[in-house]
């Protein structure tokens, strides 16, 4: 029997913005095998609340929480897989240790291009654009103590051939990252 046949994986989406990425992820979990149980922001007023109020999930702050309370959390709601959708912060080792290899990650870029430390969101892109690469796209990656550097789910790409601002190769591969995240944590999901 499958996982998705037994039990649908529950999890927790992480996030410190507007909540595109948690919307996404909790609109697929219709056609999905894992459901969306908890949402969990960095701090209260963001967006990613208001996805969560609106989709009545119980939603969390862990802003300068420490390690013991996010592994109690992930444990009290039986979270199996986290799933980061625009976190900012390093998932301390402890978290990464308990989780054991099922914290997810989307990074806007084919790693390990672009990656690293300090590299998110509209920095990837103009590091890309002033590369002069002709392609670009996102990565789901597992999250290991290192910045992008934990072993690659999956990737899809897309052409940037002739783009001319970090803005519009951001629009390109956002619509990749709408794609490739809700497909790479079902297959993750799916192989538990």
């Amino acid at each position: 029997m499958t996982a998705s046949q037994e039990h649908r994986p529950r999890v927790a989406v992480f996030g410190s913005g507007n909540g595109t990425t948690a919307r996404n992820l909790i609109e697929a979990g219709h056609w999905t095998c894992y459901d969306v149980r908890l949402v969990v922001g960095s701090r209260k007023g963001l967006g990613i609340q208001r996805v969560a109020e609106e989709y009545a999930l119980p939603y969390i702050v862990l802003d300068g929480s420490s390690s013991f309370e996010w592994v109690s959390i992930l444990q009290e709601n039986a979270i199996d897989v986290v799933a980061l959708a625009g976190w900012l912060r390093m998932v301390p080792v402890e978290v990464i240790n308990a989780m054991n290899g099922r914290i997810l990650n989307i990074h806007p870029s084919l790693l390990p291009k672009f990656g690293g430390h300090g590299m998110y969101g509209r920095r990837v892109h103009q590091a890309v654009l002033e590369a002069g690469e002709e392609v670009s796209g996102a990565t789901v990656h597992v999250v290991t103590d290192r910045y992008d550097e934990g072993p690659i789910v999956e990737q899809m790409q897309c052409s940037i051939a002739g783009v001319t601002s970090a803005e519009d190769i951001e629009v390109k591969v956002r619509e990749v990252e709408k794609l490739l995240y809700p497909k790479a944590l079902h297959q993750f999901c799916a192989a538990l």
